[in-house]
């Protein structure tokens, strides 16, 4: 196989795409539920290359996130009759950037980027699925931790595992 397409690197990619299609089958077909949670930590977590010290940022975070989109009606509901929607938006906006900064450098397992971007696709998620923050945390935090180990082990059996023997002198 050439540098595009190594051996481990196409075992690795048959099995995350097993992996996918499992997870989508169980929580789509067989209960019903959506995968984007899950789906959403397993991108991240490839981003930061399965880097498995910052899967409690993406759990952490990304909880925090579907909690800022859950409440958001509510927070822009307190701003909107004064200051209109828009504003009442921004203010929304606003203080979820500003808890992520001011919190990072404390609390950044909670108050992170991952945070911002989950209240972000869960306030799009809500307009396409019924909104039911409690499931879709639970999916975030279960299906996601679950997805991000089998990415994680997939890695390790195809392309970190076998590397490590390569350079054994054994």
């Amino acid at each position: 196989m050439s540098k595009f397409m190594t051996v481990p690197k196409a075992k690795f990619t048959v099995l995350l795409l097993a992996l996918i299609v499992l997870f989508d089958y169980i929580a789509e077909e067989l209960l019903h539920l959506p995968t984007w949670p899950g789906m959403l930590c397993m991108m991240f977590f490839m981003l930061v290359e399965e880097d498995k010290k910052l899967i409690p940022n993406i759990l952490f975070g990304g909880c925090f996130g579907l909690v800022a989109s859950w409440s958001a009606p509510y927070i822009i509901g307190v701003f909107s009759p004064a200051i209109g929607d828009f504003w009442g938006k921004m203010i929304f906006i606003c203080l979820i950037v500003l808890s992520i900064v001011v919190f990072r450098n404390v609390a950044g397992v909670v108050f992170n980027t991952y945070a911002f971007i989950f209240c972000t696709v869960a306030s799009i998620a809500k307009h396409v699925y019924e909104p039911r923050y409690l499931v879709w945390i639970a999916l975030e935090l279960v299906g996601g931790f679950l997805i991000m180990i089998g990415v994680w082990w997939i890695r390790q059996i195809t392309i970190v595992r076998p590397a490590m023997k390569k350079q054994s002198p054994n």
